[in-house]
């Protein structure tokens, strides 16, 4: 799918529903009325993108990005508190792409993601089997446990991203989807969360394709006008002109509000996959670039530029919160 929201306002976090803290989501077994309505976390709205977005899959189907985007979450010590501590992107079956370091000193067994279900407007619990991270850039590559539909018993599936393609030059849009915008309150021993998922817009302004320095940024990366906040580590990064991602959040500094590096997608396609469990329940070792060969995953080479008439993106002016 190409990660640009649906404009309808179908599901929690549409594009319509941006800013509104009353986006809620009960994280226990029994969601208890009259809970005080979530404030929406303040700093987060700075860098709000004022235009909606949307697109079309190759199939025809228009996707939101909510499909394809999952907050991840940490679970305290005393399993009794969550918090989101950064943003994931599937790019294949039951594998997701985030930062890596967003899992220095903490224990996976502790962390999940929240995948969204449309038809529904509820989260999924999606714990880690395994993650990879890449050996210098701050990407890290997790595959989830596979879930069944409890309805169906069918596999739980995912739409995945389209990823890869030429390096955005300088000046290029981007835009990012990610989850910084989200307040916990407890209310009668029941945990609420208010999640709010945004668009960050910005452009390139240097790309640095081996690396920017030796100590803090020494893989390919690029500094863009995106405005990162804490929360949005790992968010996919799309370049405008394709629709596809291009990168990963990574870092922005105290005090700069339009400014922030992303990691470059490229290096992660090749990096092998192991003990993933395609081939009838065989263990085997792969890569990105091999599955969007199987169509499993979605990968652009680096020096095929997409026709337009594969993805259509389209953009709609925002007229309200």
């Amino acid at each position: 799918m190409v990660p640009l929201t649906n404009g309808e306002g179908s599901i929690v976090g549409d594009a319509n529903k941006r800013g509104n803290y009353a986006v809620r989501v009960a994280l226990a077994r029994e969601k208890k009325n009259g809970s005080p309505p979530l404030r929406k976390r303040e700093d987060a709205q700075e860098g709000i993108s004022n235009v909606s977005y949307s697109a079309i899959a190759e199939y025809g189907y228009e996707l939101s990005a909510a499909d394809a985007v999952l907050p991840i979450i940490l679970k305290s010590e005393n399993e009794k508190e969550l918090s989101v501590i950064g943003t994931g992107f599937f790019v294949g079956p039951d594998i997701i792409l985030t930062a890596r370091h967003i899992f220095e000193g903490e224990n996976p067994r502790r962390m999940a993601c929240l995948q969204m279900q449309s038809a529904s407007d509820q989260y999924i619990f999606r714990q880690f089997r395994q993650v990879i991270p890449h050996e210098k850039s701050d990407i890290v590559l997790c595959e989830l446990h596979p879930m069944k539909n409890g309805r169906h018993n069918l596999n739980l599936l995912n739409h995945v991203f389209l990823i890869g393609g030429a390096v955005p030059s300088p000046e290029s849009a981007l835009t990012t989807y990610a989850y910084p915008d989200v307040s916990t309150r407890r209310y009668k021993d029941v945990l609420h969360m208010s999640i709010a998922p945004h668009h960050y817009d910005g452009k390139v302004l240097d790309v640095f394709p081996v690396q920017r320095d030796s100590v803090m940024l020494n893989f390919p990366c690029m500094r863009t006008s995106i405005h990162l906040h804490g929360g949005a580590s790992g968010g996919p990064v799309i370049n405008l002109a394709t629709g596809a991602v291009v990168g990963v959040n990574t870092s922005s500094f105290s005090g700069a509000k339009n400014e922030s590096y992303v990691a470059l997608i490229n290096p992660i396609v090749d990096m092998p996959i192991h003990n993933v469990k395609y081939v009838g329940g065989i263990s085997v070792a792969t890569t990105l670039r091999e599955l969007s060969l199987s169509g499993s995953a979605r990968v652009v080479p680096e020096n095929v530029l997409m026709q337009a008439k594969t993805i259509t993106v389209r953009r709609n002016a925002v007229t309200g919160a």
